[in-house]
């Protein structure tokens, strides 16, 4: 019996040395980890973490009895271990052995260390770790200097609108451009297609105004003329006369050659005399006939004539009607051009916010996938001392594969958002563009919905398009009732002519006269069919339709922004939210490297925190984006530009 309860006693007295040992050994690793939180914790965080997990693990695992072999035999494993992998570099070795030289100290004074404050210690953590938590969320390098938008290289399209690239090398991405959102608001203004095509539509509009007001003026005009004509008419007619003449003369030269041999055999003096005067006429028309032969003939004559006229309308319904209709058409093509400006900027808005999204979310995973592979190693060189299971390795290789595959969509989503601006932009082929400015939240919206819905109803450009619609509607009106009504006609008239002919004979007509003409000329249409009654009816449906549209525009404006003000409201609490998320994932990463430092916790769990930290700062910069898009919808829907200031009440 006595022995018995002499073992029992030596038993306890075993027992109690032995707690007492493992206190040490707790106290002097955390002061351990209080003394190398500087450096030793940089090491965790530089690729050696395998070792700090082995001397977690033997300290507090029972890999060790005594602090003489925690200093000698396993450190010198741990050096054995860290010279065998690959991934340690000679920086981590020293800093092992460092380990060791401290460890040593420790178990040298370790009954002097026995009675440190281990809650201060811990505090002390706490201090260095809230320090490193607000460094790295907040730890912002040096802004590059960004180059103004002059100092871009050229990113405007080329001239040739039909140009096309001949290669497939000049397709070819050269340039990555990191832009402002003011620089490619910018650019989005200059370059974009759908704006230079309203643009056009707009000079077009202009200059067809131009033409209905030139209507106010009277027009000049002057004709000319040089004619110089041969009258086929007066051709066939000479020709007849010259075959009768040639006719007339045959038979008179053949008459007088009859009464030539005649007269010699004559001996009647009567018939001699009668033969004489015969012959006589004869010769007389046989002379007159040839002359007139002769002088048969055509000539042209040349005509030089011009004249000068003035017309103007004195009274024109229509010419009126026209003009009013020009000027509403060109008014309504103006305001599309705004409109689509203020779209346009809205949309290049939301694509460079969705560009920063896509980034945001691609350095995310990322990091994660820097983290995973980090873990990757460490189980890895685990396994290889039999401290980790192959579970523990293909889990490990699953989340690493898996935050691989998140990387390769993210990316395609960057690509996709980049291609998405570089549309908009009509940035020419060989570049493409990259988000220059970190995510930030804009300035708050300040106004009421109420006060948003009425800057909206008085700002917006789409109700003065309505109104420019009726304008034109009431402007065809007025022009098919002009139909029915007189038109009067002012002109004028100055005539100058000049005639010459080829004729040389004097009775030829020749010379130069003037002359002119005043008058007035009135139109008007007193009956047709009732065509001007069907257009003014037509046109009095369109002005209703526009007053119906111009309601209806009203009541969509109201229900946009009653919208796009929930959207605000809900995106205000959703950053609220994802910052408190940010704060809650800063104080479990803290817990989770406590917990890690002290021997309780797995360096999985500290990269579970690390991650959901850098997920939370993720959500909030995705929750800043939805902000910053609701108040860039709301300053469109109340008609202002997101470089405007914010409009105030009156």
């Amino acid at each position: 019996m006595g022995s018995y309860l002499a073992k029992i006693s030596l038993l306890s007295v075993l027992t109690c040395f032995l707690i007492i040992d493992l206190k040490d050994n707790a106290e002097a690793a955390a002061q351990l980890e209080t003394t190398r939180n500087s450096s030793s914790y940089e090491v965790l965080n530089n690729t050696s973490d395998l070792a700090m997990v082995l001397l977690k693990r033997q300290t507090f695992y029972g890999f060790t009895n005594s602090s003489d072999n925690f200093g000698s035999f396993h450190v010198s494993s741990f050096e054995k271990l860290a010279q065998n992998s690959q991934w340690l570099t000679q920086d981590s070795i020293t800093k092992i052995h460092n380990e060791k030289h401290l460890q040593n100290s420790f178990s040298a004074s370790k009954r002097e260390t026995a009675n440190l404050n281990l809650t201060d210690s811990i505090n002390q953590e706490n201090t260095t770790d809230s320090e490193e938590l607000d460094a790295v969320p907040n730890a912002d390098a040096a802004s590059p200097t960004l180059p103004s938008l002059g100092e871009l290289p050229n990113l405007n399209p080329g001239d040739d609108l039909l140009d096309l690239p001949d290669s497939p090398e000049v397709l070819e991405i050269d340039g990555v451009i990191p832009l402002t959102l003011e620089q490619a608001i910018g650019l989005a203004e200059t370059n974009n297609r759908s704006l230079q095509i309203a643009r056009t539509g707009l000079q077009r509009d202009q200059a067809l105004l131009d033409q209905a007001r030139a209507q106010l003026y009277p027009t000049l005009s002057l004709q000319g003329q040089v004619n110089r004509q041969l009258d086929p008419s007066t051709e066939i007619s000479t020709n007849a006369t010259r075959n009768q003449l040639s006719s007339q003369i045959a038979e008179t030269e053949a008459a007088i050659n009859t009464i030539e041999n005649i007269l010699p055999n004559v001996t009647d003096p009567v018939d001699e005399i009668v033969l004489a005067l015969r012959l006589s006429d004869l010769q007389r028309s046989l002379q007159s006939n040839q002359t007139t032969l002769r002088q048969l003939d055509s000539y042209p004559t040349t005509v030089i004539s011009g004249s000068v006229q003035v017309d103007y309308a004195l009274y024109s319904p229509q010419r009126t009607a026209g003009i009013q209709q020009a000027e509403a058409q060109a008014e309504f093509t103006e305001l599309e051009v705004n409109r689509l400006q203020e779209e346009i900027r809205l949309e290049v808005t939301n694509a460079y916010y969705d560009l920063q999204d896509a980034e945001a979310q691609a350095e995310i995973f990322r990091a994660d996938i820097e983290r995973r592979s980090r873990n990757l190693r460490d189980i890895e060189a685990l396994l290889g001392a039999g401290l980790a299971t192959r579970l523990d390795l293909l889990n490990a290789q699953v989340e690493l594969d898996a935050s691989q595959q998140n990387l390769l969509n993210a990316e395609s989503q960057v690509r996709s958002a980049q291609s998405a601006l570089v549309q908009i932009l009509s940035v020419p082929a060989g570049f493409t563009v990259t988000a220059a400015e970190p995510v930030a939240t804009v300035a708050p919206w300040r106004l009421s919905l109420e006060e948003t819905i009425f800057l909206a109803l008085q700002n917006r450009v789409e109700l003065d398009q309505q109104l420019a619609r009726r304008e034109v509607a009431e402007a065809q009106r007025n022009a098919a009732l002009a139909g029915r009504r007189p038109q009067v006609n002012l002109f004028a008239t100055y005539d100058v002519l000049e005639l010459s002919s080829d004729d040389p004979r004097a009775s030829a007509v020749e010379g130069f006269g003037d002359g002119y003409s005043l008058g007035l000329t009135v139109n008007w249409l007193l009956l047709d069919g009732g065509a001007t009654n069907a257009g003014a009816r037509a046109a009095a449906a369109n002005i209703e339709a526009a007053e119906l549209r111009f309601s209806e525009t009203s009541n969509q404006i109201r229900s946009e922004i009653t919208q796009a003000y929930a959207s605000l409201l809900a995106n205000t609490e959703n950053l609220a939210t994802a910052q408190n998320a940010v704060r809650r994932a800063e104080e479990a990463l803290r817990i989770a490297r406590l917990r890690f430092q002290a021997g309780v916790g797995t360096q999985s769990d500290v990269l579970d925190a690390d991650f959901r930290l850098t997920e939370a700062l993720g959500n909030v910069k995705t929750a800043t984006l939805g902000y910053n898009r609701s108040v860039a919808a709301l300053q469109r829907f109340i008609g202002i530009s997101a470089d405007q200031p914010e409009p105030e009440l009156e």
